[in-house]
């Protein structure tokens, strides 16, 4: 199924095309042999290779939240899931789709990342059939940079909000059957994943009153390896940019980067990195002191990015600086 565009401004609708293979990973007989592959989810049991990192979680269903409501909780509200094209988001997203608590599927093009992760999220969408929705921000990053120079970890607030979130609420304001009505996205915030996330995190909370929405946390009590464990056991194609850069490469705005991550890019990805060097030479030009993507301020030590808010869709990028 080809993309859908939503509109407001946030949205673009883009063709599907065949992303390379090679990235495939066919499940394993003794990581599958744990699980029952029924459309009712994990049966109990464990990842062979997970017992050093596993936190016990036994089955999908036990953690699965019920189908999305309010925080009320006195009406059905209409459910999206969020994915980014990394494998937790990948997890989250066919849960949520096969389960119910989301009916279409949400990608935000931040306009600069790794092109083969929206090309895999635009596959993943077509083959399983779930409606996609591409948004991107009103204004662009090439424009917000050439303005305010590149961020450091200071700056990521005001990009996140730039980015994402201002696309997040068009196009809920868009979606939504009247005002104030219900509205749920779906997210792959996992407890594991981040020492933030550990502290109080609920499965659904409610965002900021005027933007209008619940997040849904549909893998909260997951691990890394029950993701991966998933993944396999449902035969789901697997991201080859995730396991080259251990992240998704959905967004690059470079706010916290972390050491060699350049570098990285540069070697696998050099298209992506010759556009944030095209962008760089533009940003010098423009006279900003902040002219290198990923440049932290020197005064900034990576101890010191926990005290910096990362906005729900971005904290494992504090985790990863």
């Amino acid at each position: 199924m080809d993309s859908a565009a939503s509109s407001s401004g946030c949205g673009v609708g883009h063709d599907s095309r065949e992303l390379g293979r090679s990235g495939d990973t066919e499940p394993r007989p003794d990581a599958t042999a744990a699980y029952d592959q029924s459309s009712s989810g994990f049966r109990a049991g464990r990842h062979p290779q997970a017992d050093a990192e596993a936190s016990g979680v036994a089955e999908v269903a036990k953690y699965a939240p019920q189908p999305a409501r309010s925080a009320a909780g006195n009406h059905d509200a209409p459910g999206f899931a969020l994915f980014s094209g990394g494998h937790d988001s990948l997890c989250a997203t066919h849960v949520a789709m096969t389960n119910g608590y989301a009916q279409e599927v949400v990608h935000v093009n931040t306009g600069i990342g790794v092109e083969a992760t929206r090309e895999f999220v635009r596959e993943t969408c077509r083959e399983h059939g779930w409606p996609l929705n591409e948004l991107t921000p009103p204004r662009s990053y090439d424009d917000l940079v050439l303005e305010h120079g590149f961020p450091g970890p200071a700056g990521h607030q005001f990009m996140y909000r730039r980015l994402k979130e201002r696309c997040l609420a068009a196009f809920a304001r868009e979606r939504k059957p009247r005002r104030g009505a219900p509205f749920v996205y779906c997210t792959g915030v996992r407890k594991q994943e981040s020492a933030r996330r550990m502290r109080g995190q609920q499965q659904e909370w409610e965002h900021a009153p005027k933007l209008g929405w619940t997040w849904r946390a549909v893998i909260l009590e997951w691990s890394k390896a029950d993701c991966n464990a998933y993944i396999e056991a449902r035969g789901l194609r697997r991201n080859p940019v995730v396991d080259i850069l251990h992240m998704s490469g959905e967004c690059l705005c470079g706010s916290f980067a972390r050491p060699g991550e350049r570098d990285e890019i540069r070697q696998w990805f050099p298209e992506t990195d010759a556009r944030i060097a095209e962008l760089e030479q533009r940003v010098a030009a423009a006279g900003h002191h902040g002219c290198v993507w990923g440049q932290r301020p020197p005064n900034v030590a990576r101890n010191q990015l926990w005290l910096i808010p990362p906005g729900p869709l971005c904290q494992s990028c504090v985790e990863a600086a």
